[in-house]
């Protein structure tokens, strides 16, 4: 008998092996669970937070930064921390700076549609004023031909022909 309960203890003790290497495969298990989920956890919030950052930075969204307490973590977060402050500043820099552009552009227009319009009114008046010229000039060749006529004809008659003659070209001609 002696030899059966030896048998016995092996065999106990080998399901008991086989029981004890489950169920620390079972703790390794949940501890790799555990220590995972403590890892990604704060990823996964920075990353849920630096989604679609840009927008949230234009709509002046608060952001909830992440605490860790795990040094690479937090060094992480205060990483793009600081990149939100520096796009802030610039976003805000960008404004301003596309405010005072349009500002100048929109000054800048109303003084071309002035000067444009003051041109238009001097191309006006100058064609108005060649215009007056052109006729002015026409009736002084006119009267420079009588006088030239009168200067050749000394006969009374034939001078009050010729006048009575260019007088009535130039009535007829104006």
């Amino acid at each position: 008998m002696g030899l059966t309960t030896g048998l016995t203890c092996m065999t106990m003790t080998a399901s008991h092996v086989a029981l004890l290497i489950l169920l620390l495969a079972v703790l390794a298990w949940l501890l790799a669970g555990f220590v995972g989920r403590r890892l990604t956890a704060p990823l996964a919030h920075l990353a849920e937070v630096t989604t679609h950052l840009p927008a949230k930075l234009l709509r002046h969204q608060a952001i909830a930064w992440p605490y860790s307490r795990m040094t690479d973590m937090e060094a992480l977060a205060g990483t793009f921390r600081s990149m939100v402050n520096f796009l802030q500043r610039n976003v805000h820099e960008s404004r301003r700076t596309n405010e005072t552009l349009a500002r100048h552009a929109q000054e800048r227009t109303q003084q071309l549609l002035e000067a444009n319009t003051k041109l238009s009114q001097e191309i006006l008046q100058h064609a108005q004023t060649e215009e007056l010229l052109a006729e002015r000039t026409e009736r002084l060749e006119a009267v420079q031909v009588v006088t030239g006529e009168i200067t050749r004809e000394l006969d009374l008659t034939v001078l009050l022909q010729v006048i009575t003659r260019h007088a009535v070209e130039l009535v007829r001609g104006t």
